[in-house]
């Protein structure tokens, strides 16, 4: 799986089976090499090898810094065009050195490479990317690398205060229904307690019913989805054009005898697939799925917020 769906969750996927290692780099930017005299910093020169890096520097207004990127970073569609420095498990060293960058940026799942390119004196930071605070921390981050802390500043503040709002019309929802998520169809992989994914829906007021498994992105038998008794499913891009929800066990189900089976959109499309700004679409859609008595209130919230986010993009 890679990212085009199997861009979106199995990014994720493959960050939950590479053994974690801790943040490799934090602080102020190492100056290159200058001589004595009292010179200007160099303009930050950044490959980042992880989407969701990617698109917060975007976010940022910082993609002039942007030198390279992996070959799955597709968002904004203006990413495709940056030169390509490797994919989300392999870095193309050679063409790295050639670039010149004064920070490599990947997140938590990254570590093999963070290892091949430290042993080449690069500068690498690892950011997280496992739950929603992440993404405000990670702006404030990459908002001192890039210069851009006041802008990073009110994003993140700016998130933070909506993802406060939401929590409260949430908690006026008449119910929590029972979720399963699909991840990936063929072995049949879900989300687990240690998922970002786990803490979007329970956010968003689900009661996820793998959140007895710990793992980040388990696999799941058929069994547990009978026992689980999900009120809704919500499947995979791929498994829009099969049929194995068609039939039993998935059609044992509440959710599916309710009628209530839903598919992602394309990775490229997903809202709910990277811990970045576009996680408020995620929020928003899932959200008004799991509760529509709430809609008038998640409809004002939504618009606040995007509006909000984008007059500070736009300053």
């Amino acid at each position: 799986m890679s990212q085009s769906r199997s861009r979106g969750w199995f990014v994720a996927l493959t960050v939950a089976v590479v053994v974690s290692s801790p943040t490799s780099a934090t602080g102020e930017e190492k100056p290159a090499q200058q001589n004595k005299s009292s010179q200007a910093a160099p303009a930050p020169r950044l490959v980042s090898l992880a989407p969701s890096n990617t698109e917060l520097i975007y976010s940022l207004g910082a993609s002039k810094f942007l030198i390279g990127v992996s070959d799955v970073c597709d968002f904004p569609p203006e990413a495709k065009s940056k030169p390509k420095a490797g994919s989300f498990v392999n870095a193309r060293v050679e063409t790295i050195s050639m670039m010149k960058p004064n920070w490599i940026l990947l997140v938590n799942g990254q570590e093999n490479i963070e290892s091949t390119l430290k042993n080449r004196k690069y500068q690498v930071l690892i950011l997280k990317n496992e739950h929603l605070c992440d993404i405000s921390n990670n702006l404030r981050e990459l908002g001192k690398i890039t210069g851009r802390e006041d802008r990073a500043s009110k994003l993140a503040l700016t998130f933070e205060k909506a993802l406060a709002q939401l929590k409260v019309i949430i908690s006026k929802a008449k119910q929590r229904p029972r979720v399963f998520f699909c991840v990936w169809p063929e072995p049949l992989i879900t989300a687990g307690a240690g998922s970002f994914l786990h803490e979007t829906a329970t956010t968003c007021g689900a009661i996820n019913i793998a959140e007895s498994m710990r793992a980040a992105y388990p696999r799941m038998n058929l069994e547990m989805i009978i026992t689980g008794k999900p009120e809704i499913l919500i499947m995979a891009h791929q498994a829009h054009d099969q049929d194995f929800w068609k039939k039993p066990p998935w059609t044992l189900t509440p959710a599916s005898k309710a009628g209530k089976i839903f598919f992602l959109p394309e990775a490229e499309k997903d809202p709910l697939a990277r811990p970045t700004l576009r996680i408020v679409d995620g929020l928003y859609w899932l959200s008004n799925l799991l509760h529509p008595e709430l809609h008038p209130s998640l409809d004002a919230w939504k618009n606040e917020t995007t509006s909000r986010l984008t007059r500070i993009s736009n300053e």
